[in-house]
This record gives C-alpha cells, sequence and structure tokens, in this order.
C-alpha cells in the first residue's frame, strides 16, 4: 500500500514543482522523473494486477504471424516484435506499461495549467492501477486520449485514425468513433438533462439491457458471457457508484457555473461548450458503467477522461480558496484511494511485489 502513497505524493510534489520552474530543462528533468517512477513501479511490477498471469500465458502463445488475432492484432504484434529480442514475459509488462504511460503523460501535458492536478488524480482515482489489469483497454484508452484534439480542430480523419489505431489493441475501441459527433453537436442544456435523465431511467428501469445482453451472447463468443454478470462494489471506480458522483456532479458543475466561467473568461465559449458536451456524454457513460461487466469495458474507454475535467473546479474561486481546495482535492482523492485500494484491492494491486524481488 506504502509504494502507491508514496507515487501519488511524490508525483504531485515532482509536478508542482515543475510548473514553478522557469529553467526548461529543469522543468524537463522533474517530469522524466515523475515519468520514471511511474513507470518503473508498473512496468517491473511482478504478478500484480487481475490479469498479469493470463497477459504473462498470452505472451507465451504468440509465435508466429499464424497466432494473431484479428481483434488483438497490434497487441499480438507488439508481441512478436518483443521476441525478436527476448522470451522473458516481463519485457511484456515493461514495454506497455511505457507506452501507456508516455500517451497520457503526452495527452495530460498538453493542459499546461493543469497536468499536475491531472496525473495525481489519474493515480489516485485509481485509472492507474487500472493499467495494471486491462493492458490492451489501457494501450486504446492511451492513444483516444491524444484523440481529443483533433475533436477540437473539427477534424475527423485524424480522429478516426486515431480510433483505428486503438482498435488494434482493443477492438470494442471502433465505439468511440460516435464521440466525434456527439461532442461537435449543438444543443440546448435543457436538452441535455432531459436525455440524461431519460437514459438513467431506460438503463435502470427497463430490460432494454437485458435484451441488448442476449443480442451480444449470439453474436460474440462464448468467452465474453462472464462480462454479462451484475454487482459490484459500489465505491469502486469500474461499475460503482463513484462515477456518476464524478462525471455527474461535473455535468451539474458547468451547468450552474456555466455564466460565471464565460463572463470572467475563465474559459472560451466554444471550449466551454465542448466541456459541457463531454461531461454530458460521461454522465451517461457513468450509469452505462454500471449495469454489468460488459457495458463496464464499454464505459472505460470514457470514464477517465473525467480527470480533464475536475480542475475547472478550481477556476471559479480566487487564488486564495483555489489553492485551499487543490490541497482538499488532493487530500480528499488520496484518502479515497487508500480505503480503496486497502479494503477493496481493486484491479488486485495489492500486494505489490517488485520484478527483481520476486
Amino acid at each position: 500500500m506504502l509504494i502507491y502513497i508514496f507515487v501519488a505524493i511524490l508525483t504531485i510534489l515532482l509536478l508542482h514543482f515543475s510548473k514553478r520552474m522557469n529553467n526548461l530543462k529543469t522543468k524537463k528533468m522533474l517530469i522524466i522523473i515523475s515519468f520514471s517512477i511511474l513507470f518503473i513501479v508498473s512496468g517491473f511490477r511482478y504478478c500484480v494486477g487481475t490479469d498479469f498471469d493470463n497477459y504473462a500465458s498470452w505472451f507465451f502463445q504468440i509465435n508466429t504471424l499464424k497466432d494473431i488475432h484479428i481483434s488483438s492484432f497490434g497487441f499480438d504484434v507488439l508481441i512478436l516484435l518483443i521476441k525478436l529480442f527476448t522470451n522473458n514475459s516481463q519485457w511484456l509488462f515493461i514495454i506497455t506499461s511505457f507506452i501507456i504511460l508516455l500517451l497520457i503523460y503526452k495527452a495530460i501535458l498538453n493542459e499546461k495549467d493543469d497536468y499536475d492536478l491531472i496525473l495525481y488524480l489519474f493515480i489516485t482515482l485509481i485509472f492507474y492501477c487500472s493499467s495494471f489489469n486491462g493492458i490492451r483497454q489501457w494501450i486504446a484508452i492511451a492513444i483516444l486520449m491524444n484523440s481529443l484534439k483533433f475533436i477540437r480542430e473539427k477534424n475527423f480523419y485524424k480522429y478516426l485514425i486515431c480510433v483505428l489505431a486503438a482498435s488494434l489493441f482493443h477492438i470494442t475501441a471502433l465505439n468511440t468513433i460516435i464521440l466525434y459527433f456527439l461532442l461537435n453537436l449543438k444543443y440546448k442544456d435543457t436538452i441535455k438533462v432531459i436525455l440524461f435523465v431519460l437514459a438513467f431511467l431506460i438503463l435502470k428501469i427497463t430490460n432494454i439491457t437485458e435484451i441488448f445482453i442476449l443480442i451480444v451472447k449470439h453474436i460474440l463468443p462464448s468467452y465474453y458471457a462472464k462480462y454479462t454478470i451484475t454487482g459490484y462494489d459500489i465505491y469502486a471506480i469500474r461499475g460503482g457508484i463513484l462515477p456518476i458522483l464524478l462525471c455527474g456532479g461535473m455535468f451539474v458543475f458547468y451547468l450552474l457555473f456555466k455564466k460565471k466561467l464565460l463572463s470572467k473568461q475563465l474559459i472560451e465559449e466554444e471550449k466551454l461548450e465542448f466541456k459541457i458536451n463531454f461531461a454530458f456524454i460521461l454522465s451517461i457513460m457513468s450509469v452505462v458503467n454500471t449495469v454489468n461487466e460488459l457495458f463496464c469495458r464499454i464505459a472505460l474507454f470514457y470514464i477517465p477522461f473525467v480527470i480533464f475535467l475536475i480542475p475547472d473546479v478550481l477556476k471559479i474561486f480566487n487564488d486564495k480558496w483555489r489553492k485551499i481546495f487543490k490541497v482538499l482535492i488532493i487530500i480528499l482523492t488520496l484518502i479515497f484511494m487508500i480505503i480503496n485500494i486497502s479494503h477493496n484491492n481493486p484491479h488486485d494491486a495489492l500486494p505489490y511485489t517488485f520484478y527483481f524481488f520476486r
């Protein structure tokens, strides 16, 4: 448990000081050190993560081009490339950890004002531990995080290339193509609220999800049947109520403080509309997240993006209160991480074993 606390605290400190540095070399050095800490803990973990053994076994099953599966084409090719140099399966975790974290850092560092808090939330809201488990999906998510700018720029073809690249590692990433159109739609805030309420009622009261599951069972291989199970810890990020509170909370925040954010020019109008649409979509996906494992896996492509929105809450306060609330967010999310990992052990993050001390 201490290792995750150490990683979280050291990351926020290093990145906080990097923002204060005028010297570009020192700034980059602090960022690289923070990256290295997260990378070493992730890449050199041993038997940490629910699917660690499955991925290690997968590594030994891919030996020739004939072993490549269409649904995991990119991942299987990556394994073959690694095997050109070594047959040690630990290198799969080292390389994939580097790819995931490098792409996530690249996406988050584009948020120049808030990158320290966003990366900290990536750790304390358990997304970092989640990347220990769903490796293929997290490579896809990390690619998609870098595609948001193309949606804002309304460059569909570049966004599509990113989605297709993500789908090479996890075929279900193709569902995010619709995100481009949803985020660029212009509709009134009242319509968004009505649509969210309707989506909630449809998902929670009707049997539409059961019908969808029956269809999926007939289309997809029997392997996916286990993902139709319901029942989750309500306090977990994955499949719990917390994503609804975070995503729904951000949606409500933008609606309540929209005028203030615009009048004080805290966020550009076009960018704010983009974020309101994003919070609206994330709110719906957070409800989808509670249905069962299958829906949860689809929602996982969306929910991590909430970390890009949360820092906007601080913008409505003056400098003094902004600092106070930032510290409060840091403390509360750290407490959440400690309680969640120690009591629920999501993604089998504990016990942590370092590869060289196995």
